[in-house]
């Protein structure tokens, strides 16, 4: 998907030794794989593990801090303590985990940044379907350290960024530079991750960070609040009715109908002539809004068979709610009437969690978020009424992009045949999927991974939920 050493060395000129430090987050880590597929990361001088399962392996370069919310409050230590467990929160959350996958690759004359779908598994990489947005960020000037830089995005990009990091209580200082041509401070990695500019940022980052947030002070920078208020900031209201919204994951939480409809009504761009999207609520849910989740005939067809169900781990009382089975479309649906898209992959099960907004017409995207982010309330947030008052509350860290017409500079439209170079000023999205993906028919089930399936798979496998 995204491993080898071009990608993380930025090319076939550029080698290992130009890469000061990684800092890896993610949910699940197989170091043992990851080792075996990427053996150059030995040669790097500093890498950093945040993750929440996994067997931490003793590489001489290597620090593997164990993150998770489950876990009693706790605080990583400033001395040196091998494999660390710690929640740097003020709360447990039982129902929340350490989600975001993101790499930080750090040269001497750049910061790599990857915002990515895939646990670092063999499972995950070579044979999902999975989704990763890259880019990187040169050092800032002199003028631009000294704080005279006031470009808006770039403060946004970077606040959310280092405000996230800051967020895993980790506070080690080191020297991130390998040079040994002259003496370097030691600092944290936020005080790292200050030093790059981010002013071309193509995309706003979406996090989600547990906790309790005041409504209305603290909220909107958050989860599908921070979702609704960078869409609001970078999208253009249109005239007239708005395109579906629709929405792909590998894992649907337990929603209610009143979550669903404010999650979906919040992320819709208003219409020009009113003031917010409150008429969304009043409409069918089906005339609003698309899930994109695979079927139990899906998973059996899949190139794992019904192993790779167990990388979508939706269970029978969350799928089979009655008021999502009008919403559901199928993963592998195509475009009619056309060639297969090569990047359709319908025979590998999807791991990329998608959202997007049609436009008027249905032929390109408002905006388009891909990411950590599945379809929950642990994940995207909720509005709660608690001890404190009114707050959106969170319980797992996750972290996703956003990119918008404004922001990237086009019209965003799915890769084709006959565009995969993009015709005049089109920003390409390469989607998996249909962009007007096919709604169940009536024999169609979500896949539920604890229920069991009788019918045998390409390898004579049947499935015991």
């Amino acid at each position: 998907m995204l491993l080898g050493v071009n990608d993380f060395g930025g090319g076939a000129t550029t080698t290992s030794s130009s890469i000061d430090w990684i800092v890896i987050s993610n949910f699940m880590v197989d170091a043992d794989f990851l080792l075996d597929e990427v053996p150059e990361l030995v040669s790097c001088p500093k890498i950093l593990f945040f993750y929440e399962h996994g067997t931490p392996r003793p590489w001489l370069n290597a620090e593997f801090i164990r993150i998770t919310p489950k876990e009693q409050p706790s605080v990583i230590s400033a001395s040196s303590n091998n494999n660390p467990t710690a929640n740097p929160l003020r709360y447990q959350h039982r129902y929340g985990s350490h989600h975001t996958k993101m790499f930080l690759i750090g040269f001497k004359d750049r910061l790599r940044v990857i915002i990515h779908t895939a646990n670092l598994l063999a499972v995950d990489i070579h044979k999902k379907t999975q989704g990763a947005y890259i880019q990187d960020f040169p050092f800032k000037s002199e003028e631009e350290k000294a704080g005279s830089s006031s470009l808006k995005n770039s403060c946004c990009f970077e606040d959310t960024l280092i405000s996230y990091m800051e967020s895993y209580g980790y506070n080690r200082t080191h020297d991130w530079s390998n040079s040994s041509s002259h003496e370097q401070e030691k600092i944290t990695l936020q005080h790292q991750l200050s030093r790059y500019d981010y002013a071309k940022a193509k995309v706003v980052l979406i996090p989600s960070i547990p906790g309790y947030y005041n409504v209305p002070d603290k909220c909107m920078s958050q989860g599908y609040l921070k979702l609704k208020s960078a869409i609001a900031q970078n999208a253009t209201a249109k005239i007239g009715p708005s395109g579906k919204l629709v929405c792909q994951f590998s894992s649907i939480g337990s929603l209610s109908e009143k979550w669903l409809r404010e999650f979906s009504s919040s992320l819709m761009i208003p219409d020009a002539k009113c003031s917010s999207t409150d008429g969304k609520s009043k409409e069918k849910l089906e005339d609003l809004l698309q899930l994109v989740y695979p079927t139990a005939e899906e998973i059996r067809l899949s190139i794992e068979g019904y192993l790779g169900g167990n990388s979508v781990p939706g269970k029978k009382k969350n799928v089979e709610k009655s008021f999502l089975k009008p919403l559901y479309c199928k993963w592998s649906s195509s475009d009619k009437g056309s060639v297969r898209n090569p990047i359709h992959k319908k025979e590998n099960v999807p791991h990329i969690k998608s959202y997007y907004q049609l436009t008027n017409d249905g032929s390109a995207m408002e905006w388009f978020v891909m990411g950590s982010h599945n379809l929950s309330k642990a994940a995207w947030g909720e509005i709660i009424n608690g001890r404190y008052g009114k707050c959106l509350k969170v319980q797992s860290w996750e972290l996703s992009v956003l990119a918008t017409q404004n922001l990237a500079g086009g019209r965003l439209v799915p890769f084709k045949q006959n565009n995969h170079h993009g015709r005049n000023g089109d920003v390409i999205i390469p989607l998996p999927y249909s962009l007007h993906p096919e709604r169940y028919s009536s024999i169609d089930e979500p896949w539920a991974v604890d229920l069991s399936y009788k019918e045998k798979d390409k390898f004579g496998r049947c499935f015991a939920g």
